[in-house]
């Protein structure tokens, strides 16, 4: 088994960055629960890519993007003109990055533990990433209405 070697998250992004300015694809291991439970950490790689500056960009795309002196990686909710509504799926807070700010939008994602490669155009994918977030919808609404914890 090949060792493992932990190096500092600037110089993680620099070299991401560095590949994806070159318009090369990237592959990393996600790290962070944000986007549990479709996106997993230990078990999945994402594939991401370059984002072209007139590439269009859509509801539900999980996009990599600059936020603050970070990178997140989180669906898009939104979108107000150069302005995009984003949340992880795990979590109840919003970001809002300029367009600008995306480097990289996730078109594929490598389950580490059998190899499965799904294609985020996919239908499953799709169907999956909807699935998501209306369960997520649908907990927040409860919650506020009862005013109870779904998550125990």
């Amino acid at each position: 088994m090949p060792e493992i070697k932990t190096i500092p998250n600037d110089d993680f992004f620099a070299i991401v960055l560095e590949r994806l300015e070159e318009r090369e694809p990237v592959e990393i291991p996600l790290t962070g629960i944000s986007m549990n439970p479709l996106l997993q950490e230990g078990r999945d790689n994402l594939l991401l890519a370059p984002l072209a500056p007139d590439a269009p960009l859509h509801r539900y795309d999980v996009v990599l993007f600059r936020y603050g002196d970070t990178y997140l990686l989180h669906r898009i909710r939104k979108i107000n003109g150069d302005t995009l509504v984003t949340r992880g799926d795990a979590i109840n807070s919003v970001e809002t990055p300029r367009r600008s700010d995306v480097v990289a939008i996730l078109t594929a994602v490598r389950n580490t533990q059998t190899g499965e490669l799904t294609q985020c155009h996919s239908l499953k994918w799709k169907l999956l990433s909807r699935k998501t977030v209306l369960i997520k919808f649908i907990k927040v609404k409860v919650r506020r209405t009862f005013r109870i914890n779904l998550d125990k």
